[in-house]
C-alpha cells in the first residue's frame, strides 16, 4: 500500500514538471525563427540604403554638414552672377553718350564791329539748352547726337570805345547803356567717339536783340538809337569733354552771318546732363 502511494506521488510530480516545460517552450524562438528575423532585418537595411534613406548610424561628410550649417551662403550659379557687360554698362552710365537733355551755363567773348568801324570785344554770359532726340528714341543710338539747341547769351556793349565789360568809354556817347541779347535757334548734329568725348556741328539762325540799333554794324536799315530785333544765319561747333558722371566741359565757337560784318561768339560752358 505504501509503495502505491509513493508511485502515485512520483507520477504527479512528473506531470507537473512536464506542464511547466511545455509552458516555457511557448516563449522561446526556434533557430529557424531566429534566422528568419535576422534575415528580415538585413533586408530592411538594404532596402533603406537602395532607396537613398541614410541609416541613423551613418556619419555625414564634412561637405554635407557645412552646406546645412545655418548662415552658410550657398554657392552662386553662373546665371546669378552679373555679366561683365552689364557691370561695364552700369559703370559708364551717366556719361556724355547717355545725355538726353543738357543744361550748360557758359561764359565767353562776343566780337563785333562798332558803328565807328572799329572791332570790339565784350564779355558774354548765358546758358545753352540741348536735347538729344536720338538718345530719347533708343539707347542703342546713344553714339549719334541730333536735336535742337537753344538758349540765350547776353552782353553789355556800352558805348563805342568801352572796355570788355562795356564801361569806361573814351568817347562821349548819348547811349552808354547799349545791350545785346542773342538767342540761338539751331539744330545740332554730332557723334560721341567715346563715353566722354563728343564733336558736334550746329547751324540755323541767331535771333539778335539790340537795345540801341546802331551799337552793332550789321548792315541793316536799323541804324538809329531805337531797339531792334533781327535774325541771321549762323554755324559753329560744339566740343564736349566729360570729366565725371553727368558733368562735362563745353567749347562753343559760333559765327553769325549778317549783311554787314560777321559776329563771332566764343564761349566755355559747364555741361550738366539729364537723362
Amino acid at each position: 500500500m505504501r509503495r502505491m502511494k509513493t508511485a502515485l506521488l512520483l507520477l504527479a510530480c512528473a506531470g507537473t514538471t512536464q506542464a511547466l516545460a511545455n509552458e516555457t517552450s511557448e516563449y522561446q524562438l526556434s533557430p529557424e525563427q531566429s534566422f528568419d528575423s535576422n534575415q528580415n532585418w538585413d533586408s530592411t537595411e538594404e532596402t533603406e540604403q537602395m532607396s537613398g534613406t541614410r541609416p541613423s548610424n551613418h556619419s555625414e561628410s564634412d561637405d554635407d554638414r557645412t552646406s546645412q550649417m545655418p548662415g552658410t551662403m550657398p554657392q552662386a550659379n553662373d546665371t546669378d552672377a552679373p555679366s561683365s557687360s552689364a557691370s561695364s554698362s552700369e559703370l559708364s552710365r551717366g556719361m556724355i553718350r547717355d545725355e538726353k537733355v543738357g543744361i550748360k551755363p557758359q561764359v565767353g567773348v562776343f566780337v563785333f564791329n562798332q558803328s565807328n568801324g572799329e572791332t570790339a570785344s565784350r564779355i558774354a554770359e548765358g546758358i545753352q539748352l540741348d536735347a538729344n532726340i536720338m538718345s530719347m528714341i533708343s539707347d542703342d543710338l546713344d553714339n549719334v547726337y541730333f536735336g535742337p539747341s537753344s538758349g540765350a547769351i547776353f552782353s553789355h556793349l556800352g558805348s563805342p570805345g568801352s572796355n570788355v565789360i562795356g564801361t569806361d568809354s573814351d568817347t562821349s556817347n548819348a547811349h552808354p547803356g547799349a545791350n545785346m541779347l542773342l538767342i540761338p535757334a539751331n539744330l545740332k548734329m554730332g557723334y560721341t567717339f567715346a563715353d566722354s568725348y563728343r564733336l558736334s556741328a550746329h547751324a540755323g539762325g541767331n535771333v539778335i536783340y539790340r537795345s540801341v540799333a546802331n551799337s552793332l554794324a550789321l548792315g541793316t536799315s536799323s541804324t538809329g538809337s531805337d531797339s531792334s530785333w533781327n535774325i541771321f544765319p549762323n554755324a559753329g561747333l560744339d566740343l564736349e569733354l566729360g570729366f565725371g558722371k553727368n558733368v562735362s566741359l563745353l567749347l562753343r565757337p559760333d559765327v553769325t552771318f549778317t549783311p554787314g560784318d560777321e559776329l563771332f561768339t566764343g564761349t566755355v560752358g559747364l555741361g550738366i546732363s539729364i537723362g
